[in-house]
């Protein structure tokens, strides 16, 4: 008689258990990766003594770093339907709008020693330890101390530039820390739009 050969089947959940594990996988590698591409869009936090350098190396360059600093933060700024509805993006534009403003400070030798090293301890913070509920009340008060540095740079360097500090110092008093983000939209648009239109036109009216 002739042997019927035996064929072992593999059982059905074997196969769930592995396509699980396949999805588990893709899912885990595309937000790893989501999650390195958001980092690697954080504008970086350097020190007083780090910027002041870069600026000193930049006085012989056609364009000063607070000038760089600007293009960055108004190139970032581009997408600004995402601000507010997208922490992320708002977080990053917040880190490179304090960016700017210490070394415009800096670069002009304002004397607030102490409120820069503030705004970098708050930048830092807003890069590296906010959340989505949270980043709201971190914007309200690093906003209010960016507003206090744009108009000393204001008043010290720029008597012509009042009407753009008051639109900046309106704009940041509307942000509501109580009030989430995502509900706060125009409010955190017209704030970041009104330091870069001021920034900018102290870079312009550079002598």
């Amino acid at each position: 008689m002739a042997k019927i050969k035996s064929s072992t089947k593999i059982p059905v959940w074997t196969w769930s258990v592995l396509l699980l594990v396949v999805l588990l996988l893709v899912a885990y590698m595309a937000f790893t990766t989501d999650k390195m591409n958001k980092e690697s869009t954080m504008p970086a936090v350097v020190s007083d003594v780090s910027l002041k350098k870069e600026i000193k190396e930049n006085n012989n360059s056609q364009f000063s770093k607070s000038a760089e600093e600007t293009a960055i933060y108004l190139s970032l700024l581009g997408d600004r339907q995402q601000l507010g509805s997208d922490p992320n993006y708002t977080r990053s534009v917040m880190v490179q709008l304090i960016n700017m403003v210490r070394t415009t400070a800096l670069e002009y030798h304002l004397k607030m020693d102490d409120k820069l090293e503030t705004l970098k301890e708050s930048s830092l913070t807003i890069r590296n330890n906010t959340t989505a509920s949270n980043l709201i009340i971190h914007i309200n008060s690093a906003g209010k101390e960016v507003s206090e540095v744009i108009t000393q740079l204001q008043v010290q360097k720029f008597p012509d530039l009042s009407k753009e500090t008051e639109r900046v110092h309106r704009a940041v008093n509307k942000i509501d820390p109580t009030i989430a983000l995502k509900d706060q939209k125009e409010e955190i648009k017209e704030f970041f739009v009104s330091c870069g239109d001021a920034i900018k036109k102290m870079d312009l009216s550079r002598k």
